[in-house]
């Protein structure tokens, strides 16, 4: 008996959930009912402005419509000038220019360097090395 104790436990929420839509059905009628009998028995200033009201209303959703469009122009033009700047920035090969840093010459002698003097290395930043005075 539990699986039907079950099942007549789910059909009666689905009962009362489908008597709740049927209740929220009839209100949203009845309200669009109630507001055409008003716009019926409307004298004309009224019915004038309840048609500014609906323009107004869709004044504001074409002007979110636009402000939206604007937003995406200005982020295609962002979009685009980053791509110039870039495209600029690689035909110049300004990444690939040499730092003043590397272009100084070095006076050094090539070193032999064997496995033992590797385990001994000490790793040192040549910047913070002191000048020999």
């Amino acid at each position: 008996m539990g699986f039907l104790d079950t099942v007549k436990a789910w059909l009666s929420q689905e009962a009362s959930a489908a008597a709740d839509a049927k209740q929220d059905l009839e209100r949203r009628w009845s309200a669009d009912l109630d507001s055409k009998e008003r716009e019926l028995n409307a004298s004309p200033a009224e019915k004038m402005e309840m048609l500014q009201g609906k323009i107004a209303a869709n004044d504001s959703a074409f002007d979110d419509i636009r402000s939206s469009v604007e937003g995406r122009d200005a982020l295609a033009h962002a979009v685009s000038d980053v791509e110039d700047i870039s495209t600029t920035a690689a035909s110049a090969d300004v990444l690939n220019e040499p730092r003043e840093s590397d272009s100084e010459p070095v006076d050094s002698e090539p070193v032999d360097i064997d496995d033992a003097d590797i385990e001994d290395a000490v790793i040192v930043d040549l910047d913070e090395q002191e000048p020999d005075a």
